[in-house]
């Protein structure tokens, strides 16, 4: 055979390869793309959340793959637990004579064997896979439905409990098709055999149907991502605790817990969103349970100024200055300190200067009024009427989210006002909790702020003729320098600009 006759006929067993092996992949990513469609539909379901998906979605591929990763990684459970059940089996037939006899016992009657594959199927579907059906709108529901062994499944703590329960549906749909594969029937088996037969393959083939069902409902217990409510987009109730449930392809559903212990299930449109800060992940129990009592563990909020103005871990006490807050004009002044400070208003009534994204405005407190100041020049724009003592910032990732302080019985609140819908909110209205919460405290109520390795603070400065404050600015390690070199007028509250360019303070009297 030359080489060129050889070389035409590998060609074509390749050719002939690749056309069988690419109807096989479009076979197969079929046949996981239905397993997915049921665990993810049937998952929803059990949480109780109305989606927007359609009939055809990647995300039913994905989640077909992980529920074949996940049987795959249970098959090595079931065979341990098998492993000993057949071990007895074959030491019985080896050593007890009389046990041999059950083997010929079935041969002699196959419509016995396959009779009782389909009685041990019917039980399987009917007694334990069907019992998932039960279990849906789980984040609503007062309490859980029966039976309180598949209700403890969800409540486990951990996976070992659901990686056996699978691992014991894999052993009884494996004894099932192994009867079936043991007593095929012949041509002149009777019509009944036949029937039992094709019976028992229609009940395994029902029992895989539902692996992927149970899956679906049972992976609800896996922990919801738990969101920071702090300068979110959606303005949750005060005091209430959030997590994501779904991200859908129009909307992002929520279950939101409120102080008390009402759980609603909230979806807004999916523009509506930048970004979504978790702070941790719960379970289904966890969440099910939560109470303002025994409150779901999450971030504090005034640990989240750290991550809000990238402050450190521990930042230093740095308490306000004795007296009432300065009241004055807003000025702006380069933080090199190449040029002199230009007033920005008059009248005297401003405090709490913070820049917005951009660096072309500032917002500011007049009295009880929160003013827009046009860095350009003109009169500050009144925008709306707040009760807040102090401004700390623009949230960074949400620009319409402003970062307040207000006061009340239990101390300082922490406030954040949406620039957008001019409504405000309590992001926490306990005292600090520990000394860290202290620490953060104290940083928001002080007058040193932080951004990255620069730091802006307020120095008194003392004579023999009076005692004023200055505004004094540190880069890295370099010595702080002072910005505004008063002479018996105070400058207090400094802000930096978001490019590190330009310093605001208040600054009392005329320059």
């Amino acid at each position: 055979m030359s080489r060129d006759s050889i070389g035409s006929q590998v060609g074509k067993v390749l050719s002939s390869t690749a056309a069988a092996w690419t109807g096989y992949a479009a076979i197969g990513s079929f046949f996981v793309y239905v397993l997915g469609y049921l665990a993810l539909r049937f998952q929803l379901t059990a949480l109780g959340v109305g989606t927007d998906l359609q009939l055809i979605d990647e995300r039913y591929l994905f989640e077909g793959a992980k529920f074949l990763v996940y049987i795959v990684a249970t098959i090595p459970v079931a065979v341990l637990i098998a492993m000993p059940l057949i071990l007895v089996a074959w030491l019985t037939n080896r050593f007890v004579p009389a046990a041999s006899r059950w083997i010929e016992f079935c041969q002699a009657r196959p419509a016995w064997c396959l009779t009782a594959g389909v009685l041990l199927s019917l039980a399987v579907i009917q007694l334990v896979m069907r019992t998932c059906f039960l279990f849906d709108n789980l984040l609503l529901r007062g309490e859980l439905p029966r039976p309180q062994w598949f209700a403890a499944l969800l409540a486990a703590s951990n996976d070992i409990y659901g990686q056996l329960y699978f691992a014991g549906l894999l052993i009884l749909i494996a004894a099932a098709a192994a009867l079936a594969l043991l007593f095929p029937p012949r041509e002149q088996s009777p019509l009944m055999q036949r029937g039992l037969w094709a019976l028992l393959w229609l009940l395994v083939a029902v029992m895989l149907l539902l692996l992927p069902v149970n899956y679906g409902v049972l992976m609800v217990a896996r922990p919801l991502p738990r969101l920071s409510t702090f300068g979110a987009a959606v303005p949750f109730p005060e005091g209430s605790t959030a997590w994501l449930v779904w991200e859908g392809q129009e909307g992002i559903t929520f279950v939101v817990a409120d102080r008390h212990r009402q759980r609603v299930l909230t979806t807004v449109p999916r523009e509506s969103f930048q970004r979504v800060d978790i702070v941790g992940y719960d379970p289904l129990s966890q969440i099910r349970s939560y109470s303002p009592t025994t409150p779901v563990p999450r971030q504090s909020a005034w640990a989240d100024l750290a991550l809000l103005f990238g402050i450190g871990a521990s930042p230093k006490l740095q308490k306000s200055p004795t007296g009432d807050p300065l009241r004055g004009d807003v000025y702006l002044i380069d933080a090199q300190g190449n040029a002199p400070p230009s007033r920005l208003t008059t009248g005297g009534r401003f405090h709490s200067p913070v820049f917005l994204p951009g660096d072309q405005k500032l917002l500011a407190l007049d009295d009880e009024r929160l003013v827009e100041i046009n860095l350009a020049g003109g009169e500050p724009k009144t925008l709306a009427t707040v009760g807040v003592t102090r401004l700390i910032g623009v949230h960074p990732h949400r620009p319409v989210a402003l970062l307040a302080l207000g006061g009340s019985n239990n101390g300082p609140q922490l406030l954040s006002f949406d620039l957008d819908t001019k409504r405000l909110t309590t992001v926490i209205d306990s005292p600090p909790a520990d000394d860290g919460e202290r620490a953060y405290a104290w940083y928001a109520l002080g007058e040193a702020r932080n951004y990255g390795d620069t730091r802006v603070f307020v120095q008194q400065i003392n004579s023999e003729v009076s005692t004023w404050w200055d505004v004094l600015i540190q880069q890295g390690d370099q010595p702080s320098r002072n910005l505004t070199h008063n002479n018996g007028t105070s400058s207090r509250q400094p802000a930096m600009s978001f490019d590190g360019r330009w310093v605001a303070y208040v600054g009392e009297g005329a320059k």
